[in-house]
């Protein structure tokens, strides 16, 4: 009877509590937007899955280099581009002959990304800042990632395809307006 008593005083918490949740998951669908904000996007950790191959005397540094590039725009609801920036991180990897680099990894004593290495963003932050905007009420934000491995040849295909990203930009925007 007692074991009775107890299963129906939690089932009675555990209604209450979905009631309150519900009643707070409700309540921002029929908040007044507000007019401005501001939009912050922080990397906190990225993981390398597999190294890719490199030169027989690792030239461009031990294991794998990694930095992030991050295109974004503004747009008004109707599509209108009002600005496109990226942000670019430093490189993570091996720091040996580089030291402008961000040592990361444990593929050598002086870092390079091997299969399972863990890179996390700043140490007692939320994550490492990469952008910051300024939206209002209607704005669209349009995100895209480009994570690059470094190598010594990489940088026509870098610019190819960040120029591709910078035309196609507007274009994404005029298309993403009337759907939302």
């Amino acid at each position: 009877m007692l074991n009775m008593k107890i299963k129906a005083a939690i089932i009675l918490q555990i209604k209450k509590a979905f009631l309150v949740l519900a009643f707070f998951g409700v309540l921002p669908s029929y908040a007044q937007q507000s007019e401005k904000g501001k939009i912050k996007l922080y990397l906190n950790s990225f993981r390398c899955e597999k190294e890719t191959l490199d030169d027989i005397f690792d030239g461009d540094g031990k294991g794998d280099e990694i930095f992030i590039t991050i295109f974004y725009s503004v747009a008004t609801n109707n599509g209108t581009t009002k600005f496109v920036n990226k942000v670019t991180t430093g490189i993570y990897g091996d720091n040996r002959i580089w030291p402008g680099r961000i040592k990361a990894g444990s593929a050598g004593t002086t870092g390079g990304l091997k299969a399972a290495d863990e890179v996390l963003g700043k140490p007692q932050t939320v994550g490492l800042p990469l952008l910051e905007a300024d939206l209002e009420a209607g704005d669209i934000l349009t995100i895209i990632p480009v994570l690059w491995e470094w190598d010594s040849d990489t940088k026509n295909v870098q610019n190819s395809l960040e120029s591709y990203l910078w035309g196609t930009m507007n274009n994404v925007n005029v298309y993403l307006g009337p759907a939302v």
